[in-house]
């Protein structure tokens, strides 16, 4: 690795923002816009400023956060689980890319995690069944995450030693890789 003037070494892009929910055919086109902005564009256009400065010094990780939407989308999420679908896809193709220049890129793939987004999809899950907080988040797994199998909300702790593992040198094999930390919520063995 450089020194720590140099160029990156590392890059993790973890931007996502929840999208408005209901039929996926009712969605603004503005709606769709700000998921793909928000959710996709932003990957790209910091692989775009990042990555080939890791490739001319032949070294660098770059690890993009996904969801588990994007291999097992919901109705009410479309805008997002297109948008997290295709960081899957750009990460596999800057692997194939940039991988025999020395960037291994990977992408993780969390499933409710607790985080101001999934707080706010419990803050309206709350106010729509009058439940209080623990109870909605029960209710709320048990109806839309049938399969996560662990009954409960990821912390973002056990996500970040994934994404550390994915940076390192001891993933120096791993390439276009997507690593789900779901706890059993998709219901598939496709990445």
């Amino acid at each position: 690795m450089t020194d720590r003037t140099g160029p990156p070494d590392i890059l993790v892009c973890a931007a996502g923002v929840g999208a408005p929910g209901g039929d996926p055919l009712e969605l603004e086109d503005a709606d769709w816009t700000e998921a793909w902005e928000s959710d996709f564009m932003s990957v790209v256009r910091t692989a775009r400023a990042f990555v080939p400065q890791m490739a001319h010094k032949g070294w660098g990780r770059a690890v993009f956060v996904a969801s588990e939407n994007a291999v097992q989308p919901y109705s009410d999420e479309a805008s997002y689980d297109a948008a997290k679908a295709a960081v899957l896809n750009f990460s596999r193709a800057l692997a194939s890319a940039y991988g025999p220049r020395g960037v291994l890129v990977n992408a993780v793939s969390p499933a409710f995690i607790e985080t101001p987004m999934t707080d706010a999809m419990m803050d309206a899950h709350q106010r729509e069944t009058g439940l209080d907080r623990d109870a909605a988040v029960q209710d709320f797994i048990a109806k839309e995450r049938p399969f996560l199998v662990l009954g409960r909300r990821g912390q973002p702790e056990e996500v970040a030693p994934v994404i550390a593992f994915l940076c390192s040198e001891l993933s120096s094999f791993v390439l276009g890789a997507n690593v789900r930390v779901d706890g059993g919520s998709v219901g598939t063995m496709q990445t």
